[in-house]
């Protein structure tokens, strides 16, 4: 949409495009949104992680992400979620931001902290004895296989990758990577 509504100081206000570059400036170079003063100077905002990792910034009372607030002030669209290609959830950069369905922004989000074999869809599969290689597309999980070998396994997933999520950064990267 073109505009959110939302209620900010008990007040419903409806925030567009022209009312965010209004009140910030962007830098296309750096991704780094300032606000503009009364005075006609100019203050950084939005660049320190506060929430999980993500900047955060005020407006009319209401506390947004700040590439959410970059993404609109660009496009004039408020997305659905908004994917950091690069994954540094503070690199604003408009070149490093996607609008993506919340599936596809799972296919890039970083290495779980629960994973234990270290790389992305490879697991121990104790029953067996192998590496287990399974993959997710369409919230259906797709088992790849079982491999003697981690780095077999390793292999397969990233092959698996590239066919099932070829618009993934990590395809992309995974693509480069294979075809060196």
């Amino acid at each position: 949409p073109a505009s959110i509504t939302f209620k900010g100081n008990n007040i419903m206000k409806t925030l567009n495009q022209e009312r965010v570059k209004e009140l910030f400036d962007y830098d296309f170079s750096t991704g780094l949104l300032t606000r503009k003063l009364k005075s006609g100077k100019r203050r950084l905002c939005g660049h320190k992680p506060i929430s999980e990792g993500y900047g955060k910034v005020k407006i009319d009372g209401k506390m947004l992400l700040t590439h959410r607030v970059i993404w609109f002030w660009v496009h004039g669209t408020w997305p659905a979620e908004i994917d950091h290609i690069d994954r540094d959830r503070m690199n604003n950069r408009n070149n490093n931001l996607r609008e993506v369905c919340h599936q596809e922004n799972q296919h890039n989000a970083s290495l779980r902290q629960d994973n234990s074999s270290g790389f992305r869809g490879v697991s121990w599969h104790k029953v067996t004895g192998k590496y287990q290689v399974v993959i997710s597309k369409a919230c259906k999980q797709i088992h790849i296989g079982l491999f003697s070998s981690f780095d077999e396994a390793v292999y397969a997933s990233k092959l698996a990758k590239i066919k099932h999520h070829p618009s993934s950064p990590i395809a992309k990267e995974y693509l480069r990577e294979l075809c060196l």
